[in-house]
């Protein structure tokens, strides 16, 4: 079972963490500063799931994108309207973490603003849940 470790804390700086007496801090410098010390860690981060995207953190995500509802209908048939920027953002989240190709366009650097807003937001897409490095928020009552 992988670990939390400062590296893998370091990508969701600012999003809660459980401590091993049942307590929910912030991933913050004396969290950062606990894991740099090699030990295996007890910590594990408190995240959400893609699924569980706001519409309102979606259409942020769909920000990231350079397409337009006329890009859309042009190239790939849609109708006007028929994708909303929520269905935008969630297409581009789902890239993250099943990794197939869409028809939305996203530049490198705008993939990597919006990886880091999922991360800043606290949502999963380095499969820490699965992993072990970290457990799903709604599992835990605050």
């Amino acid at each position: 079972m992988n670990t939390l470790t400062a590296d893998k804390a370091a990508l969701y700086f600012g999003a809660k963490v459980l401590l091993p007496d049942g307590n929910i801090a912030e991933v913050d410098r004396l969290i950062m500063f606990v894991l740099f010390d090699g030990r295996p860690s007890k910590l594990k981060l408190l995240l959400r799931t893609v699924e569980q995207l706001t519409d309102e953190e979606l259409v942020k995500i769909c920000e990231f994108s350079e397409v337009s509802q006329n890009y859309l209908k042009e190239e790939y048939g849609y109708q006007y309207n028929s994708l909303t920027h929520v269905d935008i953002g969630r297409r581009i989240s789902g890239d993250f973490i099943n990794d197939y190709g869409d028809p939305i366009r996203i530049s490198p650097e705008n993939a990597k603003k919006a990886a880091d807003y999922l991360r800043s937001i606290g949502i999963d897409i380095d499969n820490a849940i699965l992993e072990g490095w970290a457990v799903e928020a709604k599992e835990v009552a605050s």
